[in-house]
């Protein structure tokens, strides 16, 4: 179960830190991430918002997907990707 107090990323060999949002109509969590190809993120900076159950799963299946969420932990050493809209 993700802890929505805390940050959250993907499980991407390089994750996606997302930003949590609000409630999505149908009751699950939206999570703004960057986009998936770096090189289109880096260029326009066009994040993607994703729709998220209270286990941090995107699909309505249940199947396992890299998109899926994990709370963030900055001192595992894993380098992620973030939102960064300072350029």
């Amino acid at each position: 179960m993700i802890d929505w107090a805390k940050p959250v990323c993907t499980k991407h060999d390089v994750p996606l830190i997302g930003d949590v949002g609000g409630f999505a109509n149908n009751g699950r969590r939206h999570v703004t991430l960057p986009s998936m190809s770096v090189a289109e993120h880096l260029r326009h900076k066009s994040p993607t918002t994703w729709h998220y159950d209270d286990a941090g799963n995107c699909h309505l299946l249940g199947e396992p997907n890299e998109h899926d969420l994990v709370n963030f932990d900055p001192s595992d050493g894993i380098k992620r990707l973030r939102l960064d809209f300072s350029r």
